[in-house]
């Protein structure tokens, strides 16, 4: 499979051009979330803007500008990357659970669990579209991040994939035992490179910057963590029907 498809399946959430193989070892190995652009990507693109917010904090000398900077820089990019994705469904809910959260975190005020869900999938149903178990899995995704509210890559991994676990092996009817392991091993480190990678040359491209590096150094890492991941999944090979 070449990896630019890779790239555009996790970016864009469209799976058309990949090929059932891959489609079953992304699904056996619990990474398959990766192909559906929703909170996982938007939380990658939060965190690119937030770190863009803490360069600038030192050039505000208001004490609430730099919060008010982080949150500007994070409707920005949760709605760029938004329309990027033509605001399919899993994108809808995700921004608008990720909208509460940080208007929330601007306004100091720490919400409740229960209102944060509620407003999310109001807003979710009220301007998504989708199946019940598009809707049904974003719930569960919500639910384990509400109930955990993680404060690091292990909790932030496991979260969602725990609370979702029971409605994916009953629909799908597959269990993979290594998901815990790849999703916080090969499902991180595309977190963390190649999907900010690919977003940057969206973010240039935007505004007529032609880089050269991005994508290509993208599409290699793609294509380097599939690699290993057909090679320890052949190892490891924790799935049952």
């Amino acid at each position: 499979m070449p990896a630019p498809t890779l790239v555009n399946a996790l970016l864009y959430g469209r799976t058309e051009g990949l090929s059932p193989e891959v489609l079953f070892l992304f699904a056996r190995t619990g990474l398959i979330h990766l192909f559906s652009a929703s909170g996982f990507h938007m939380s990658v693109a939060i965190l690119l803007a937030r770190g863009a917010g803490r360069i600038l904090a030192p050039l505000i000398s208001h004490p609430r500008g730099p919060p008010a900077i982080s949150f500007g820089l994070s409707l920005f990019m949760m709605i760029f990357f938004g329309a990027v994705t033509e605001w399919s469904s899993p994108m809808v809910r995700a921004f608008s659970f990720a909208a509460i959260l940080s208007l929330a975190a601007l306004l100091e005020v720490k919400p409740t669990a229960a209102w944060v869900f509620a407003l999310s999938l109001i807003a979710a149903a009220a301007f998504g579209r989708g199946s019940w178990l598009s809707y049904a899995l974003s719930a569960c995704g919500m639910a384990g991040l509400l109930l955990v509210r993680p404060k690091n890559l292990l909790t932030l991994a496991l979260a969602p994939w725990a609370t979702s676990l029971p409605l994916c092996t009953w629909y799908f009817q597959l269990f993979s035992g290594a998901a815990p392991l790849w999703n916080l091993t090969i499902g991180a480190l595309i977190g963390i490179t190649v999907l900010p990678l690919a977003i940057l040359h969206l973010l240039l491209a935007s505004i007529g910057f032609d880089e050269p590096w991005a994508l290509p150094l993208a599409e290699r890492l793609m294509a380097g963590f599939v690699r290993l991941l057909e090679r320890g999944d052949a190892i490891v090979g924790l799935s049952f029907w």
